[in-house]
């Protein structure tokens, strides 16, 4: 995977392990920890990224509400 241009999520703080990094340039997009990037992540097609996306900013998964 270390050939994909991978992007660190802009809500992760300087020294903050707990991040993680996405990749949009393939057929899908995929999601690694930064924290352990050589052991695989997950493949999401488009609509599925923007679904999960969309989730997470209403507060899905038992988080809370972030809409930015």
């Amino acid at each position: 995977m270390s050939e994909l241009n991978w992007k660190k999520s802009s809500r992760s703080m300087a020294g903050d392990n707990n991040c993680v990094e996405v990749s949009p340039n393939s057929a899908f997009v995929k999601v690694r920890d930064s924290k352990n990037p050589m052991a695989g992540g997950l493949n999401f097609t488009e609509s599925g990224w923007k679904s999960f996306v969309s989730a997470i900013k209403r507060g899905g998964f038992g988080g809370t509400s972030n809409r930015s």
